[in-house]
């Protein structure tokens, strides 16, 4: 791909992360749950954290490229609402951001630190990922900004909300999911981890079994980063009991930085 010199060395490159509003499923139970509506109403602020998080790597990441002195490491998320931390205190504390510390904390003695891009948008199905957030990595990649480890986990929303189409047959909806599970994961790089959507419904775990032969196929790594530590009793979920808090996402964390380092 080619691009201009002002595109491959502006920190704006990244300027069309966007908010994405929640489904209208979403907004009618928050208008009677306050516990919805307050999980929901962290979209925005969540999403603005990201995108200006997202501009300050780039700027880093570009000095360094150009000084000659790169001793950060890049990881970049593909995925929604979760990697944007939305139900924990912060954004910070999503699963990205704390394992990101992780990374940053096994690799200090190296010299080394890691940083996040976090690409994900709230309410993105596998669709979104492809059309929207794989042309943003490439973008990363022309600017030189090749990624050290890209996390892939998407997938739930469709899961939960369905097709979106409602003419569309149970039969044509669930080959569509398993069609695009495949071209994204097809379209992911050598240091890419896929995981796995939540939900144990009969269409996540066709969408779970179209993941694991899709990574397979590109011998790409996946794990089901939903399992937490069955003896810690504390609450995983937040208000919304639907995105999880800020222990939920220390415990996808964990599990990720344990393949990782397996």
């Amino acid at each position: 791909m080619a691009n201009s010199d002002s595109e491959v060395t502006s920190p704006r490159l990244l300027d069309d992360l966007v908010v994405k509003r929640p489904g209208p499923g979403v907004r009618a139970i928050g208008l009677v749950m306050s516990g919805v509506r307050k999980i929901t109403n962290q979209v925005p602020l969540y999403t603005e954290w990201w995108s200006k998080q997202n501009h300050r790597v780039v700027e880093q990441l570009l000095a360094e490229h150009g000084s000659g002195t790169a001793a950060t490491k890049l990881l970049v998320s593909i995925g929604d609402s979760s990697a944007l931390g939305i139900g924990a205190k912060t954004p910070a504390l999503s699963y990205i951001g704390q394992l990101t510390e992780l990374l940053s904390h096994r690799d200090a003695d190296a010299g080394s630190t890691w940083r996040a891009i976090n690409l994900s948008m709230s309410g993105a199905r596998v669709r979104d990922g492809i059309d929207r957030q794989l042309p943003l990595l490439r973008r990363l990649d022309a600017a030189g900004l090749v990624p050290d480890l890209v996390i892939c986990v998407i997938g739930s929303n469709d899961v939960f909300w369905g097709s979106g189409r409602r003419r569309q047959s149970k039969t044509a909806a669930n080959a569509k999911l398993r069609r695009e599970l495949t071209e994204i994961i097809a379209e992911l790089p050598a240091t890419a981890i896929v995981g796995e959507a939540a939900g144990k419904s009969e269409r996540g775990q066709l969408a779970n079994k179209a993941i694991r032969a899709a990574c397979e196929e590109h011998s790409l790594p996946s794990l089901n980063p939903w399992r937490g530590d069955d003896s810690d009793s504390r609450p995983r979920l937040s208000e919304d009991r639907f995105h999880l808090n800020e222990l939920g996402y220390a415990a996808m964390a964990h599990n990720f930085f344990t393949l990782i380092n397996t």
